[in-house]
C-alpha cells in the first residue's frame, strides 16, 4: 500500500534573530500602552511576530516594525517577550526580551512657601515621597500661580529651595511647585506667591490734630500727617477705635470727624 511523507523546500532553515526596544529604550513609562520597535534579522523576510508578557507565546500576528503592546497592572518592572517567523515558517530559537518599569502613580508634594526680597523671591517646599522621583520643576506667572504644571519655568532641579532673581519690585509672582518622576508623571503641584520689595519695614506714624491744638469747637478737625519711611507712603487708615480697616489714599492733610458728645477724643492713624 505504501507510506507517505511531504516536505517544503526552502532556501534556508534558520529562524529570525529577534531584537526590539520598548518606547525607544526608555527605562520607565507612565502609561500601560507602550510602543515596540521591532528589528529582527533574518536571511529571509520576517512575516509574523508573537508578543507576550508570559511564555509560551501563541498569539501570532502579521509582522511590522512597530507594534503597540499593553503592559499589565499593577505598577512595577514589566518584561515583554518577542518571537518571530520568516516567510519559510522558520521560528526564532530564543525569544527576545526587554524590560521597562510601569509607573502610573503621581508624585506627591506637601507644602510650599515664599519669602520676598529686593527684586527677588525665595521659594521653598517640602520633599516628594515618590519612589521613582526625578526632579522638581517650578513654574511661575505674575499676579497668580499657574493652574497646572506648565508655563514659564523658573527652576528645575532636586533642591528644596531656589531664589528667583531679577524681578520687578511691587509685582506679585505666583509659583506652582511640581514634582516629576522618571516616568514623566507630574504631581498636582502646590502654590505660593510673594511680592518682591526693597525693604520690609512699615512706616513710623506721626500726625497732629488742628496743628497741635488742645481744643476744638467743631467735630471736623484737620489732621496733618507726617509719617517717616524708607519708601513712599501710599495709604492711611484713620479711626477713633481700633482695629482700623477703612484704608484710603495717603495725603499729608486729611479731614476727620470727631464723634459726639463733647469730651476728650483720641484719633489713631496707621500707614502703609
Amino acid at each position: 500500500l505504501g507510506v507517505t511523507t511531504s516536505a517544503q523546500p526552502r532556501p534556508e532553515a534558520n529562524g529570525p534573530v529577534g531584537a526590539f526596544t520598548i518606547n525607544a529604550g526608555a527605562a520607565y513609562t507612565k502609561t500601560a500602552a507602550v510602543t515596540l520597535t521591532l528589528s529582527p534579522t533574518d536571511a529571509s523576510t520576517v512575516t509574523q511576530v508573537c508578543l507576550t508578557s508570559v511564555l509560551p507565546c501563541t498569539a501570532w500576528q502579521p509582522y511590522s516594525t512597530s507594534k503597540t503592546f499593553a503592559l499589565s497592572a499593577p505598577d512595577g518592572s514589566k518584561t515583554v517577550y518577542a518571537l518571530f517567523k520568516d516567510q519559510w515558517n522558520n521560528l526564532s530559537s530564543v525569544a527576545a526580551q526587554q524590560s521597562i518599569v510601569l509607573d502610573t502613580t503621581l508624585p506627591t508634594t506637601g507644602t510650599a512657601s515664599s519669602v520676598f526680597g529686593d527684586a527677588s523671591n525665595v521659594v521653598s517646599w517640602t520633599a516628594s515621597s515618590d519612589t521613582n522621583f526625578d526632579k522638581y520643576r517650578v513654574f511661575f506667572a505674575t499676579l497668580t500661580a499657574p493652574t497646572t504644571c506648565a508655563g514659564t519655568l523658573a527652576y528645575e532641579g532636586t533642591a528644596l529651595t531656589f531664589t528667583h532673581s531679577s524681578l520687578i519690585n511691587g509685582t506679585t509672582y505666583g509659583y506652582r511647585v511640581c514634582a516629576l518622576d522618571r516616568a514623566g508623571n507630574y504631581s498636582l503641584g502646590v502654590t505660593t506667591s510673594a511680592q518682591p520689595r526693597p525693604e520690609a519695614n512699615g512706616p513710623v506714624g506721626a500726625f497732629t490734630i488742628n496743628a497741635g491744638a488742645a481744643y476744638t469747637k467743631t467735630p471736623a478737625v484737620t489732621l496733618t500727617l507726617s509719617p517717616t519711611d524708607a519708601s513712599r507712603v501710599t495709604q492711611v487708615c484713620l479711626t477713633s477705635a481700633l482695629p482700623c480697616t477703612a484704608w484710603q489714599t495717603f495725603a499729608t492733610t486729611m479731614t476727620f470727624a470727631l464723634s459726639a458728645p463733647d469730651g476728650s477724643k483720641t484719633v489713631f492713624a496707621l500707614f502703609k
